[in-house]
């Protein structure tokens, strides 16, 4: 390797750990936005309060079936060791988001070399969603981390790696189950499937993968809490698998729906938040697809006939193709595609390496601003700090007039917010709250 290449990849891997760490500095001075992030920091927070590991609730004592625990096993351990506040419920989502990167370059480096795993890495890290997301409280950083340790595992297992990589494959689908459910099996199944059919990989599966005790293995993490939770909360079996992962799919407005997640979208979507989520690359690449060397590798990429691309290819196509069909969409469905994007990108297509220090300085300016103007953010944190600005020192007394106060209002009051009905006499001595320079419908006094 010669002296340019050496001095390209130092500069492409200290572009990705400055954003990392830029990231990272940034989370106290971010906010718990509404209705996400709002909604799993309080789960987490009542988590960590309670000490309820097995259930976890919304605020009024609901249980919420709608996803498994272990991100919000994540976010209650943190808020523990750091308290209820920005770093504390968002660290654990950028430390899965990290890992999922640095397995990905890991994989890329042992069949690609140094320079595309850079180069890799540099892309994943510049995606201005996927910066943004190392900072969001979602329960898909914890799922993205699982989906990558299995995909990496089972192509190192059937390549002649250790035997040990067949049990870390069933160890991430095991915790994939605990991250988002059988959601991981199709992830990770279909494109793991069309790989072995059309490669014709079944003897190195069967011979390489401990497929009964790592089935074993893999039941032995996820269905003890499974069972827990419905002894705990009767239904929530029901609900979570015919509910979440078969009505919910097929039916946008689903009249089952126990939190008012559904909402209508249009068949494809995913394709155009896709998009969005690997800006600047995909403007980047829409403006270089013209070009005749751009054509030429594109031509001469080989995804049939190079075992790794097609595997990534299939791993990267999945999650677009299996949400195209369904209209309920959220743009955040979109990471389970940018790893394995980011590593066709970096393997296939021509990339002048002196863009990156641009892209990275975008990145760093989209940080400053969010930091800058968290206001911007739907978010009660301002609204709770109007309030105790106007009652130092008092017992919480913050009221919502006739509506269910936002989550982030719980989390940044710790669970003592109350909504008054619109029925009942308004406290006195009540404060008028402004939010954006409009009335908002807060009211405070004592307890």
């Amino acid at each position: 390797m010669d002296f340019r290449t050496q001095k390209v990849i130092k500069t492409l891997i200290w572009i990705a750990i400055v954003i990392v760490l830029a990231r990272l500095l940034s989370l106290p001075f971010d906010v718990i936005s509404d209705p996400t992030e709002g909604r799993y920091s309080e789960i987490g927070r009542i988590m960590a309060e309670t000490g309820n590991w097995i259930t976890p609730y919304l605020p009024g004592g609901i249980p919420f079936w709608a996803k498994p625990p272990l991100s919000f096993w994540a976010t209650a351990a943190s808020i523990k060791v750091f308290g209820a506040n920005e770093f504390g419920a968002k660290l654990p989502h950028l430390l899965f988001l990290v890992g999922a990167a640095a397995l990905m370059f890991a994989f890329v480096r042992k069949w690609r070399g140094d320079l595309i795993a850079s180069i890799t890495l540099a892309i994943l890290t510049t995606m201005v969603l996927f910066n943004y997301w190392m900072g969001g409280v979602m329960t898909d950083p914890a799922l993205v981390l699982c989906l990558t340790l299995g995909m990496v595992s089972f192509y190192n297992a059937i390549n002649g790696g250790s035997r040990y990589w067949g049990y870390l494959f069933f160890i991430a689908m095991g915790l994939g189950l605990l991250a988002k459910g059988p959601l991981i099996f199709v992830l990770a199944g279909l494109p793991i499937f069309i790989f072995v059919l059309i490669k014709n990989q079944w003897r190195q599966l069967f011979r390489n993968l401990p497929i009964i005790t790592g089935t074993l293995l893999m039941l032995a993490i996820a269905v003890p809490w499974y069972l827990l939770a419905e002894r705990a909360t009767p239904g929530f079996l029901e609900y979570f698998f015919i509910g979440e992962h078969w009505q919910r799919y097929l039916q946008p407005n689903w009249a089952g729906d126990l939190y008012g997640y559904g909402r209508e979208g249009f068949v494809g979507k995913i394709w155009l938040y896709w998009l969005a989520a690997i800006t600047p690359w995909s403007i980047y690449f829409a403006v270089r697809m013209f070009s005749r060397r751009f054509r030429a590798a594109m031509a001469n990429a080989g995804f049939l006939s190079d075992s790794f691309l097609f595997y990534i290819l299939c791993f990267a196509a999945t999650p677009l193709l299996f949400f195209t069909f369904s209209k309920y969409i959220i743009v955040t469905y979109s990471i389970l595609a940018l790893i394995p994007t980011a590593i066709l990108l970096a393997t296939v297509v021509p990339i002048d390496t002196r863009k990156f220090k641009w892209f990275a300085v975008l990145n760093l300016a989209a940080l400053i601003f969010m930091c800058a103007y968290p206001q911007m953010k739907p978010s009660e944190k301002f609204i709770v700090k109007q309030y105790l600005d106007q009652r130092p020192g008092e017992t919480w007394g913050l009221y919502y007039y006739d509506k269910n106060p936002p989550y982030s209002a719980y989390f940044y009051t710790k669970g003592k917010v109350k909504r008054t009905p619109k029925e009942a006499p308004l406290p006195k001595a009540s404060v008028v709250l402004m939010k954006d320079g409009k009335l908002v419908t807060v009211i405070g006094d004592k307890i």
